[in-house]
């Protein structure tokens, strides 16, 4: 158990939050929220965001995230051996619209103060650098120069990037702020982005609406749609038809392998198991399963 950060190193400024974690949501922006807002996390849009502070949806907490709560003092331990700084904890910290609550607080050998984020990653992630701007809020919101993401890949490699605080990513990441929450507060939600999330979420969020409405921008929408599926459609047919010329090349040339000067084409047997559907059904393996998914056609199809 680490220890809270002794009372000689607060800054006056600091405002303890004395709000409950299942009341900060709404206006209130953490720091985990800000590389969604600032459009640089892979993993979430800033319309997934909205409709997480609106209340609409909540992200389920996943596996990894378990494990990262509990392998965290560990990585902390590794981060004060490596730099020889002591890190302690902090409470939430609440500068309007903040929230913060960060993994640690180090104290350099100087007397200084250094902000340490924890992250444990899989081996095949290689997305991290997002999480720059939420160790920025941090050093903004604490009034802090100095700050370290101490990253865990794979459960055996260990790195630690160093930042120093930049006024001008500070400027343009409370511009971002600002404008997110003017959308919270006016209930303008933000534009779709396009990612595979974002569309599964919004597919949750109408889980239990119902209903006909009529709206003067589904044609257009639609037509759009049918424009990418005939250009999706063209592509594939020439992604066949140039995989089919290299075909022709190991016929003419007789062998299963092509080496260019930057590229191999090799004909591979894959071997793969599946499963035997009409076995299945017979000794009643395969369940009913329930899914939503989202269906477009013509209205001279339906009438």
């Amino acid at each position: 158990m680490r220890e809270m950060l002794p009372l000689m190193y607060w800054k006056k400024s600091w405002k303890v939050s004395k709000k409950k974690a299942e009341d900060r949501e709404g206006i209130f922006i953490g720091g985990s929220d800000v590389p969604t807002i600032m459009g640089e996390n892979p993993y979430k849009t800033p319309l997934m965001l909205y409709y997480e502070k609106k209340g609409m949806w909540q992200p389920e907490e996943t596996e990894a995230m378990v494990i990262g709560r509990e392998i965290e003092d560990f990585i902390v331990h590794m981060f004060e051996e490596k730099y020889k700084m002591k890190v302690y904890t902090l409470p939430a910290i609440e500068k309007k619209p903040f929230i913060i609550h960060v993994d640690g607080i180090a104290v350099t050998e100087t007397g200084e103060l250094a902000v340490v984020e924890i992250k444990n990653l899989n081996a095949f992630n290689k997305h991290w650098e997002h999480y720059y701007w939420q160790l920025l809020a941090y050093m903004h919101v604490l009034g802090i120069e100095r700050g370290f993401l101490s990253i865990l890949t794979g459960g055996n490699k260990f790195f630690t990037q160093e930042y120093w605080y930049d006024k001008n990513d500070a400027r343009l990441m409370e511009a971002y702020v600002k404008g997110f929450v003017e959308r919270l507060r006016n209930n303008i939600p933000p534009e779709p982005e396009g990612t595979s999330n974002e569309y599964a979420t919004l597919i949750d969020i109408l889980d239990d609406v119902e209903g006909v409405a009529k709206d003067e921008e589904l044609d257009e929408l639609v037509s759009q749609i049918n424009e990418v599926q005939a250009k999706i459609k063209e592509l594939k047919k020439q992604e066949e038809l140039l995989k089919g010329k290299i075909l022709k090349k190991m016929e003419e040339e007789g062998a299963r392998m092509l080496v260019g000067e930057t590229a191999i084409a090799e004909l591979k047997t894959i071997k793969r198991k599946s499963v035997d559907t009409k076995a299945a059904k017979e000794n009643g393996f395969i369940k009913e399963i329930e899914y939503k998914q989202l269906r477009i056609k013509n209205k001279k199809e339906v009438d």
